[in-house]
């Protein structure tokens, strides 16, 4: 399901910037948060993560942060989404692992600054962050 999502997701959006008329509203089309090949790509991720059982307290210790922080990352991800994709055309990443090491990127950096927030401002930060 999860390489279907995706195949759809890359060929989808080559496609539309190969329209030499193509709007952003557009070009968007394939990789809005309400698309069928996005719920094609979230499914399986979600399946997997109910079904594996970790035995090691630090990866527990950071699912667990995770799980605190995951509001926060939501909310501010968006602001590095499009800076971690420039970053990743200007490193020269091929083209079909541009977005998703973009999405890693965008994650990694907003959930670093989220939990930063957390320690240092505690349960309070809860009310800022989410």
């Amino acid at each position: 399901m999860f390489v279907a999502g995706y195949a759809v997701t890359f060929f989808g959006f080559r496609h539309m910037t190969a329209l030499p008329g193509c709007t952003d509203e557009q070009l968007e089309l394939f990789f809005t948060y309400c698309s069928l090949n996005v719920v094609l790509m979230t499914v399986p991720v979600f399946v997997w993560c109910k079904r594996v059982n970790i035995r090691s307290e630090r990866i527990q210790r950071l699912l667990a942060n995770l799980t605190l922080c995951g509001f926060g990352v939501y909310m501010i991800h968006y602001f590095f989404a499009g800076p971690s994709v420039l970053l990743m055309r200007a490193l020269q990443v091929p083209i079909p692992l541009q977005i998703p090491l973009a999405a890693v990127c965008a994650f990694g950096v907003s959930w670093c600054i989220v939990a930063a927030v957390y320690k240092a401002i505690g349960s309070r930060a809860r009310w800022l962050m989410g």
